[in-house]
């Protein structure tokens, strides 16, 4: 397991994510034909449909929905790590505000695969989803969707409060494709009950090959207003993969294969420190140009703010209906 730990450290978007992340792996070393759960300090205790498979000897994590569940803290979960990141007030307590992932994926089978869907989150380990992403086939290619949750805003999609984008369509099903998440963590609830205006106040970038495709916010506020006995905040390290809904049996063996695995927390001072890491590097100056490369760009954000929630156990409690 390539788990290390650092120390307030401020790496910019320029730099690949292994180049600092806690935890990254390729699966080299794992044993194929095998479940992920217990290798490399992944879990997956769930009988789901996933295997480390042997591609042309790469090594990758195959996943579908053959097989589903309502179900969360058995769902496949990448290592978990420290520090965590999240508010001060979280628990655990967090010792960083900034939580980073990515990652490749590409259809395992080179074609079309109806119903395929498989959902990816930042979480606690336990179900404490704090945003959402999306990965389906659309049959002429994977499509990326994403979920804000803001009560501030129209709801977009089925379900109440939350606000449904496509970030990517039509991803080639023959190439492996890049997704990176990165999340800001503010202090504070993420809706300003004097200015809603100003709300939510957490930042949520999504990249799909390189390209920032969504700038959001996350679940924070989704918590308090639907389970006020466990309102959070929580703290995160790891990504959750969920498959749920109706389960498609003809996917098995199929799915999406995964690879190149990073995760990262770190700690800055402010938002403003965030968009500085994230803003992509200066354009180089055009051939024969004296002039000096441009300034980084400033991307215009949503300050931000965390809460996560165990899922698991709550069966009495009133929920409203959220993505699954």
């Amino acid at each position: 397991m390539r788990i290390k730990t650092l120390a307030a450290l401020a790496v910019g978007f320029g730099l690949p994510l292994a180049a600092h992340a806690n935890y990254s792996t390729d699966f080299s070393g794992l044993t194929s034909g095998q479940s992920v759960d217990g290798q490399d300090g992944w879990t997956a205790t769930g009988a789901w449909d996933e295997e480390i498979v042997d591609i042309g000897g790469d090594l990758k994590w195959r996943l579908s929905n053959a097989v589903t569940a309502g179900s969360f803290g058995d769902m496949p979960f990448t290592p978990a790590f420290a520090p965590t990141a999240g508010e001060t007030t979280a628990t655990p307590a967090a010792g960083a505000n900034i939580f980073e992932a990515e990652f490749s994926f590409q259809s395992a089978t080179g074609a079309a695969q109806n119903g395929l869907a498989i959902t990816i989150s930042p979480d606690n380990g336990s179900g404490a989803r704090l945003s959402y992403i999306n990965i389906t086939d659309s049959g002429s290619g994977l499509d990326v969707g994403f979920y804000d949750y803001d009560s501030t805003q129209p709801t977009v999609g089925p379900f109440t409060n939350f606000q449904f984008s496509t970030l990517a369509s039509g991803l080639d099903y023959s190439s492996a494709h890049t997704l990176r998440i990165a999340i800001f963590f503010a202090e504070g609830p993420s809706k300003n009950p004097v200015d809603p205006a100003t709300s939510p106040n957490d930042v949520v970038m999504v990249w799909v090959d390189g390209a920032l495709v969504h700038t959001g916010s996350t679940w924070e506020q989704y918590y308090p207003e639907n389970q006020p006995g466990t309102p959070g905040p929580y703290s995160i390290s790891q990504l959750l993969f969920r498959v749920s809904g109706t389960a498609q049996p003809a996917l098995s063996g199929g799915g999406l294969l995964f690879d190149d695995f990073a995760v990262s927390t770190q700690a800055v001072a402010d938002v403003a420190a965030f968009n500085a890491l994230m803003a992509p590097p200066p354009a180089p100056p055009a051939a024969g140009s004296s002039s000096d490369a441009a300034p980084i760009p400033t991307m215009g954000v949503w300050s931000l703010g965390l809460t996560g929630l165990s899922l698991l156990g709550l069966a009495g409690l009133q929920q409203r209906r959220r993505p699954r």
